[in-house]
């Protein structure tokens, strides 16, 4: 192992700043780093004791401690965590805590959540306005949404007008029993009606989402209002026929208005979407029949009912027979 001659001490300042680091320096965290990342406690101690600098970032901005905790190298993250600050970001604003609960095996997320807590701000964002919260409600670990939901506001609401239950594309567990608890936990720290900045509710958003939506939508769908028309007249089934999510459009078709299914008829093939195509024609035909009636009513002026015959009512706009015969002939 190569031991090159300890450095003049230096801050943590200038240690952080490649530009401002000697070649020596530069090894030394260099190596530190290495260490980090293959989970050598040992040696990252002795690198240390050597001068390197546990806050010495890499070229993605992430330090020592970040990198143990990406790769959930737990030795290291023991030797580091005295000297780690929580707070640092690396180039994607991501903390060690964000880190650590978006990379690796899910499981062992709450456990790293308790290491990382007491030095991190639970409040802070990535580049994509994401907290931990909000990365760890896409695990599908209910005892870590539960651990970081106990440290923050009561349902949150990201900048984007984003709720937990629209955090990306979740994958809410291996068992029925997870499923059911994540679902409990979010929806308990979400108003499942409200709307982001884009006008989606979070069962808008489970229709577009590729790998997990169908999961998410068939547990929201009994929690939410189908039919609900959102800021901009849209509902869930419009969102479906937007993105051609046909096994959503399939499952909305009954919630649906007549008129969004007659505007999808055109798009609707009894092949691949044969519940919504039905109520779509059926829709079409109604409006069809509303619109001959409503014609021959202006050709031919009220025509009595059946009920209104029966009771020897008169149509509205008519005379009685006695009345006309009393009336005049027009003069020539």
């Amino acid at each position: 192992m190569p031991t090159p001659s300890s450095p003049k001490n230096i801050s943590a300042k200038q240690a952080g700043s490649i530009a401002k680091r000697s070649p020596a320096q530069r090894r030394l965290d260099d190596a530190l780093l290495e260490a980090a990342k293959e989970d050598s406690a040992t040696v990252i101690d002795h690198w240390i004791k050597l001068g390197a600098n546990p806050q010495a970032a890499n070229r993605h901005g992430n330090t020592a401690l970040m990198v143990a905790v990406r790769n959930q190298n737990w030795g290291a993250i023991d030797v580091l965590l005295p000297t780690g600050d929580g707070k640092r970001s690396n180039k994607w604003n991501e903390t060690a805590l964000i880190s650590g609960v978006g990379n690796g095996e899910s499981n062992l997320f709450a456990r790293m959540i308790d290491l990382l807590l007491p030095i991190s701000d639970p409040s802070h964002a990535n580049k994509w306005g994401d907290t931990a919260l909000f990365v760890a409600a896409r695990s599908g670990e209910p005892e870590a949404i539960a651990k970081l939901l106990a440290v923050s506001e009561p349902k949150p609401v990201l900048a984007s007008g984003v709720t937990l239950l629209m955090a990306g594309d979740p994958h809410f567990g291996e068992t029925e029993e997870k499923r059911q608890e994540c679902l409990r936990l979010l929806l308990g720290a979400s108003d499942v009606a409200a709307e982001d900045n884009q006008g989606l509710t979070a069962l808008m958003h489970a229709v577009s989402w590729r790998t997990h939506g169908e999961e998410l939508f068939a547990m929201l769908l009994p929690h939410c209002d189908p039919a609900q028309v959102n800021s901009k007249g849209k509902t869930a089934f419009d969102v479906a026929m937007k993105s051609r999510e046909w096994w959503a459009v399939e499952a909305l078709a009954e919630h649906a208005s007549a008129e969004s299914l007659r505007k999808a008829l055109r798009k609707l093939t009894p092949n691949a979407t044969p519940v919504a195509y039905a109520r779509a024609e059926a829709a079409g035909l109604a409006l069809s029949v509303e619109k001959a009636q409503s014609r021959r009513g202006r050709k031919s002026g009220s025509k009595p009912s059946a009920e209104m015959l029966s009771n020897g009512q008169k149509p509205p706009g008519t005379v009685g027979e006695s009345e006309n015969k009393r009336r005049k002939p027009r003069a020539l």
